[in-house]
């Protein structure tokens, strides 16, 4: 590759990455929660093609709704309206991308209403909806995946890689929540410090309680997966504990990796285990192929135009909605995002790696950063209610769970 198109290239994804960035008083907080469509009599996957299955159900709430279909060729695989999306993940999984919103109660309202729209239309065909961190009762070889040309290159690729990398695809549901950041030293900030506090999200919201059709008895099987998935593309990105990690440190670990699918002039190839840089040995990329190839790398967190958190499972209001709000007490609130970023100093990836371990071996019970789990998000949830003022009544779940140090399934089921 010549020296001087892959630095333009580093500065193409620097660029677009700058292109996000969003001045304090315009902040806003993105929710995106993934869920299961069971039948209600087995518990098992509704399948896409099958009668009153997903996509009847889409084309049901398109005839029915405001929304606009959402198409790849014949087949309608997602919903818009007013800036909320209804997508599919590749075992049919429904994810409700709420609008970027200001508010923690608008927020709600938005995830509310969407998800009553989802369930009126598919509890007529004895149809219900589980929203957990794994699937509750189907195996991931009865999981069929949806029609998308994308999930089928994924397929191909992942059936070389890490033993759970199918599980990852068709079996999990996550809640992701994205925050804004200022600059490039706020960029810098926060995307340390959302990584320093991976083992802690990993282990208070871990909401998996089964695995494979099976009760799953240890904790954070999340972790489990990810970690036998595709290191190449997930867990914590390489250097974001560095004092220095920029724009251009997330740049480099992009454009060093493969993005199994590359998007060029509108159309998406297969490129596999091609490096970002070889793919573009002799072009330009531009801000819709740095788009695409950004949305194919799943670290604990990721960059786009915004930082997206990815260490919780799919979680059940009001637990969604408290998780929300924490983010936002954490991120938005000068003192409590200061506090953590000096906290985050004193450690490395491989203390974090080890944190992870902890929490595998000991779920609640666990002690990382020197302190016991529950005791440091306590710790954690007095510093948002500061930075919330009337919003801190979201955070009173949390609260309920470390008084009672349970599990969050343990809480609603």
């Amino acid at each position: 590759m010549c020296k001087d198109l892959f630095l333009k290239n580093i500065e193409n994804i620097k660029n677009y990455l700058k292109s996000g960035e969003t001045k304090s008083e315009n902040y806003k907080i993105g929710m995106e929660v993934e869920h299961f469509i069971i039948k209600k009599d087995t518990g098992v996957s509704v399948d896409y093609f099958e009668l009153n299955g997903i996509r009847d159900a889409l084309k049901d709430l398109h005839k029915h709704g405001e929304w606009e279909a959402i198409f790849e060729r014949d087949n309608i695989v997602g919903l818009k309206k007013n800036g909320s999306l209804i997508t599919l993940e590749p075992g049919a999984q429904v994810e409700i991308s709420v609008q970027p919103l200001e508010k923690i109660e608008d927020i709600e309202r938005e995830y509310t209403d969407i998800l009553k729209e989802i369930r009126n239309c598919i509890e007529k065909n004895n149809q219900d909806i589980a929203i957990i961190g794994y699937h509750p009762k189907s195996k991931i070889d009865e999981i069929h995946f949806i029609p998308k040309e994308r999930y089928s290159f994924m397929k191909e690729y992942f059936k070389d890689k890490g033993k759970y990398a199918l599980n990852m695809m068709k079996g999990t549901a996550s809640t992701q929540i994205s925050i804004d950041y200022e600059s490039e030293s706020d960029f810098s900030k926060k995307f340390r410090v959302a990584n320093f506090l991976s083992p802690l999200i990993y282990c208070i919201f871990d909401n998996s309680p089964m695995f494979e059709g099976e009760e799953w008895k240890g904790n954070s099987l999340r972790i489990k997966i990810w970690n036998n998935c595709d290191e190449d593309r997930s867990g914590i990105v390489e250097g974001a504990l560095d004092e220095e990690f920029n724009y251009e440190s997330y740049a480099r670990y992009i454009i060093e990796r493969p993005p199994i699918i590359t998007k060029i002039n509108d159309e998406y190839i297969f490129t596999k285990d091609k490096s970002v840089k070889k793919i573009f040995n002799d072009s330009e990329m531009n801000s819709d192929e740095i788009e695409h190839i950004l949305t194919m790398f799943f670290p604990d967190v990721r960059a786009k135009k915004y930082i997206e958190i990815r260490m919780a499972d799919a979680l059940p209001s009001p637990y969604n909605i408290a998780y929300a709000a924490f983010i936002k007490g954490i991120f938005y609130g000068d003192k409590s995002l200061d506090w953590l970023y000096n906290e985050s100093l004193k450690y490395t990836e491989d203390d974090l790696i080890n944190f992870k371990n902890e929490v595998v071996s000991y779920g609640l019970d666990a002690v990382i950063y020197n302190h016991e789990v529950l005791r440091y998000m306590e710790n954690l949830l007095n510093m948002c209610e500061e930075e919330l003022g009337d919003e801190s009544r979201y955070l009173h779940p949390l609260y309920d769970l470390i008084k009672k140090k349970q599990k969050i399934w343990c809480l609603y089921k």
